[in-house]
């Protein structure tokens, strides 16, 4: 009996020394990190926060799912050390994790895409925009246009006579720069804008390392928003450009009224993109061009001129603060200041200038240009003449003296 006693009880001794063994050959086997999948999804479900969980079954709605049968995650993780993770994948079939670390890049939409009723159009949705544009024609012809290019760089020889001298200027740089933005408000006739979006802002390709500009243009463009280098990446092509709104019944109709404030690079940019050359020697045939394309046009500019209430010399943002108009988006952006020109335009035709009244008699006449300049008294000793604001060479768009 005492032997057999002692033969169990050293059995039993030698049955756990041997259980005990084999336990630490697995771990040995299987570290922590290493260990099979089961242990993997309890050590994936443990890095994520509760709350973070919970908050992922809330926005997939009703009970918490098990993470092992879980859908794909990509959910930020906090760290306190090091740069922070800004995505993080979890792959249930897989039972790995991959993580991020490089920080989100900011966004390089313009500030204008705040505004609702500005629509930013790039290469990559011009032609849905254009067709959209297209309808909205149909039933507002007021066409309110605005230009952003890279400034003056070339002037003219001094010339005895100012008007050639401004037209020179605007057909010298037109012809070697490129246009950058282009804005068009549409309205009827009372200065109703359509509901929704009402003004399309067209971004061109333009690269800086490549294109001409001037300096301090460029510096206020960039100052109001403009990325320079998604105009490099996703810019239009103005071909493409040209031969969409050709078709769309902007230009080359009888019906359509298109108003520019100081209008003279406006449609020098434009008339340069739809012809595809440069813009022709005589001031006169330039101005037969414009009446071409473009039918009935209004320089608000002038208008003011014949207002005697009003500082034709002022630029657009005073002439707004003025008469009290509202900015909408950034200043110095095409989009925003064709709605401002347009605003501007219907303040004064309704009721505010009675001398306004019958405003078709001042179409087709552009600041500075033409009828405007053989009306005005040139003086060869003193004579103030601004610039256009969109390409004045200092932020407060003060008047150049020729």
């Amino acid at each position: 009996i005492i032997f057999s006693a002692f033969f169990l009880y050293f059995s039993l001794k030698v049955s756990e020394r041997s259980e005990k063994t084999q336990n630490s050959k697995k771990k040995k086997l299987f570290p922590p990190e290493e260990r099979p999948f089961p242990q993997t999804t309890e050590r994936v479900s443990k890095d994520f926060p509760k709350t973070q969980r919970d908050q992922q079954d809330h926005l997939q709605g009703g009970a918490a799912m098990p993470h092992s049968a879980a859908r794909p995650l990509v959910t930020p993780l906090p760290s306190s050390t090091g740069p922070a993770r800004t995505a993080q994948t979890v792959s249930t079939s897989t039972a790995t994790i991959s993580a991020s670390t490089s920080p989100t890049p900011p966004s390089s939409a313009p500030q204008s895409m705040s505004c609702p009723c500005i629509k930013e159009v790039w290469a990559s949705n011009l032609r849905a925009e254009m067709a959209h544009i297209q309808q909205v024609v149909e039933r507002y012809r007021f066409i309110s246009v605005d230009t952003e290019f890279p400034g003056v760089v070339v002037t003219p020889l001094v010339s005895s006579e100012l008007c050639s001298y401004h037209w020179n200027t605007i057909r010298c740089n037109v012809n070697i720069l490129k246009l950058i933005q282009l804005g068009l408000t549409f309205s009827d006739q009372f200065g109703n804008r359509p509901p929704g979006v009402s003004t399309w802002q067209f971004n061109f390709k333009f690269d800086v390392s490549t294109d001409m500009y001037a300096q301090d243009s460029l510096e206020m463009l960039e100052k109001a928003g403009l990325d320079f280098d998604h105009h490099r990446k996703d810019g239009i092509d103005v071909n493409t450009f040209a031969e969409l709104i050709i078709s769309s019944g902007l230009v080359l109709g009888g019906d359509t009224h298109w108003i520019a404030f100081h209008s003279g690079y406006d449609f020098g940019y434009l008339l340069k993109v739809l012809t595809n050359a440069d813009l022709p020697e005589g001031e006169s045939e330039f101005l037969d061009q414009v009446q071409t394309w473009f039918g009935h046009v209004y320089d608000v500019k002038y208008l003011i001129k014949n207002c005697p209430t009003l500082n034709h010399r002022t630029g657009l943002n005073q002439l707004a603060a003025e008469l009290q108009i509202e900015r909408i988006g950034p200043a110095h952006q095409a989009g925003s200041d064709s709605l401002i020109t347009c605003a501007l335009f219907f303040r004064l035709c309704q009721g505010l200038q009675p001398r306004l009244k019958n405003v078709d008699q001042y179409a087709s006449i552009l600041y500075g240009l033409g009828q405007d300049a053989a009306e005005t008294h040139y003086s060869t000793t003193k004579d103030t003449f601004q610039l256009h604001p969109a390409h004045s060479r200092a932020l407060d768009e003060r008047m150049e003296v020729f």
